[in-house]
C-alpha cells in the first residue's frame, strides 16, 4: 500500500497529516466495529459504499475526490472533510471503500459514484441524505374578520302562526238604538242531538231586537257546538263559534242557521 501511495505523491503537494479532518479506515475490523456501534447508537449517517477487485484500483477512486489527498510526511490518505473514510482488503481478497458521515451530501454521493464507476467499482451499499425542510418561524395569529368563526346558534324552527279567527261577521239587521235599561232574561239550557252531533244550546229573552245584539255583542263562545239564542217580540238573533246571525228556516220548513 505504501508503494502505490508513495507513486501517488507529486511534487507540490504541500498537504501533511496536520491537515487531516476525516477519520481513517485501514482495515476491516475498523469497519466492522464502526456498522457495529452506528447500529447500537441508532446513528444512521449517509454514507456510499464499493467493491474493487484491485488497491490501486480502490486508491484512485478516491483520489479523484478533491477533498482526498495524500500527506507529504505520513504519505498516507488524509480527508480534508469531516468524513469517514478509507479502503481496506476483504475477507475474499477484494477491497472496499467507504465514504460516510453527516457532511455527506447528495452532490458529494453523485460525484463519488461517478469516480468509483469509471475505475471499476461495484456498488455495494449506499443512504442518501434525507431532505431537511427549511426552518420556517411560525407567523403570529392576526386576528380577522373573515377568521373569526360565527358563534353557534341553535338551529331555527319555523315559526307557527296561528291564524286569527274570523272575526263575527256584520248583524244582519239595522240595529235601533237600545233601551235605556238592558233587560234580558234566562230562559233554558239544552242539549240537542244533530247529525250525529251534540249542541248546547242556551235560550234567552229581551225586550227589543237592539237589547238582544248587545247582549250578544257580550258573550264569547269558544266551543263549536255551543249556540245562544236570545228571543224578542219581532225575532231572534243567535250566536255560535263564528258570530251573530239571525234564525231562519229553509225551501223544506226546518230551521236553519243563516250567517251574516
Amino acid at each position: 500500500m505504501k508503494r502505490i501511495l508513495k507513486r501517488l505523491v507529486g511534487k507540490g503537494n504541500e498537504f501533511t497529516e496536520s491537515d487531516n479532518r476525516g477519520t481513517f479506515q485501514g482495515n476491516l475490523k475498523a469497519a466492522t466495529d464502526y456498522w457495529n456501534r452506528r447500529k447500537a447508537l441508532r446513528k444512521f449517517e449517509p454514507f456510499i459504499l464499493y467493491e474493487f477487485t484491485d488497491a490501486s484500483e480502490a486508491v484512485a477512486g478516491l483520489m479523484s475526490l478533491d477533498y482526498i489527498k495524500i500527506a507529504m510526511d505520513s504519505e498516507e490518505l488524509i480527508c480534508l472533510k469531516q468524513l469517514i473514510y478509507g479502503y481496506y482488503e476483504l475477507e475474499n481478497g477484494n477491497y472496499e471503500v467507504i465514504l460516510c458521515g453527516e457532511k455527506l451530501d447528495e452532490k458529494m454521493i453523485a460525484k463519488a459514484e461517478q469516480v468509483f464507476k469509471e475505475n471499476n467499482g461495484k456498488l455495494i451499499n449506499s443512504k442518501k441524505p434525507e431532505i431537511k425542510k427549511p426552518f420556517e418561524p411560525e407567523k403570529p395569529k392576526t386576528e380577522k374578520k373573515t377568521d373569526i368563526k360565527p358563534e353557534k346558534v341553535p338551529p331555527v324552527f319555523k315559526k307557527i302562526v296561528k291564524k286569527p279567527e274570523k272575526k263575527p261577521q256584520e248583524e244582519p239587521v239595522q240595529e235601533p238604538a237600545p233601551d235605556k235599561n238592558l233587560e234580558v232574561e234566562f230562559l233554558k239550557e239544552e242539549i240537542v242531538e244533530k247529525r250525529g252531533n251534540n249542541y248546547t244550546f242556551t235560550t234567552y229573552k229581551a225586550k227589543t231586537k237592539a237589547d238582544a245584539v248587545l247582549f250578544l255583542r257580550t258573550k264569547l263562545v269558544i266551543n263549536k257546538n255551543h249556540i245562544i239564542i236570545v228571543r224578542t217580540p219581532k225575532g231572534s238573533y243567535g250566536r255560535n263559534y263564528s258570530g251573530i246571525f239571525e234564525p231562519g228556516k229553509d225551501k223544506n220548513g226546518k230551521k236553519a242557521v243563516k250567517k251574516s
